[in-house]
């Protein structure tokens, strides 16, 4: 797979950013693992197929559950899969934003007290 990324991602899987989709399969759960402006890796043993359309909601650091929906572009069999957003609305995609930065600042911050 020639995989070209748009958007910097951020590492978020020690968030614990917890998941729960619906699609073909029926609904599972999984954890967020990096995040960017235009998707996300999902840790799931859910079972999707690309070119899925998948809508569920996303448990963000402050508390709050995001619906957000989106297509699955590619898959990792028994780890997880790639999704793309789709129909982000403003808000929800300036909520995307501040997570990212926020999971930026806090590896900064980890870096700086591990020295």
């Amino acid at each position: 797979m020639n995989e070209q990324r748009i958007n910097d991602r951020s590492l978020v899987r020690h968030l614990l950013m917890a998941a729960c989709f619906e699609g073909h399969a029926g609904r599972f759960d999984g954890v967020i693992s990096n995040l960017s402006a235009g998707g996300c890796f999902v840790l799931s043993t859910g079972r999707v197929i690309s070119g899925e359309a998948l809508e569920g909601k996303v448990l963000i650091p402050t508390g709050r559950w995001v619906k957000i929906k989106g297509e699955v572009i590619y898959t990792n069999k028994g780890k997880g899969f790639g999704l793309c957003f789709v129909g982000l609305s403003d808000s929800e995609r300036a909520l995307v934003d501040l997570v990212m930065d926020y999971a930026k600042q806090d590896e900064q911050d980890d870096y700086h007290f591990t020295q």
